[in-house]
């Protein structure tokens, strides 16, 4: 199994090997999947990592509660010449925030299955809809689930949402949600 169905962000960790995604697009503990970071026409620049295990919400697993429709995975390292690091080392890591309140400038990367390979991203500004962060932008349909909702807070990137929650995240390409 991969990810190249979900996106997915490398987040700030003490074992610098923590990527974060959407739940549902996970099934099982995880392993086995593989992260690509920067992916983009059919190249990886970083090579792919292997995930170990996945944690979540137990009110995730249980119920499927929307609210919570969020996951982190633990990628096992990997050898670049010669020597053994961990994902962070090699592309950074944004930390995490919380939730952007309505009105908050966000950058959202994604990868979309339908745009031939080829990232897109959008800065939106938020707002709430049935008690979710949304925002609205065109094009974020399949395989943007798990995008990274991005600010900017002094010299760190955040990540203050994913797409996920309400609908998996949206039933329009035009409207998104965050759990």
């Amino acid at each position: 199994p991969s990810l190249h169905t979900c996106t997915a962000s490398v987040v700030h960790s003490r074992g610098h090997d923590i990527v974060m995604t959407a739940a549902h697009c996970l099934h099982g503990t995880g392993a086995g999947y593989v992260f690509a970071p920067g992916y983009h026409n059919g190249k990886t620049p970083y090579g792919t990592w292997t995930v170990t295990a996945a944690y979540g919400s137990s009110r995730w697993m249980h119920n499927q509660d929307p609210q919570r429709d969020w996951a982190f995975l633990v990628l096992g390292p990997k050898t670049v010449k010669g020597k053994s690091v961990h994902i962070e080392d090699v592309t950074g890591g944004n930390r995490l925030g919380s939730a952007p309140r309505s009105g908050r400038h966000v950058t959202i990367p994604a990868y979309d299955l339908g745009t031939q390979d080829a990232p897109i991203t959008c800065r939106a500004r938020v707002y709430r809809h049935a008690g979710y962060p949304a925002f609205d932008c065109d094009g974020y349909q399949d395989g943007t689930s798990g995008s990274p909702w991005l600010t900017q807070v002094r010299h760190h990137k955040m990540i203050v949402g994913l797409i996920g929650g309400l609908h998996q995240g949206g039933c329009s390409p035009s409207t998104s949600y965050s759990s």
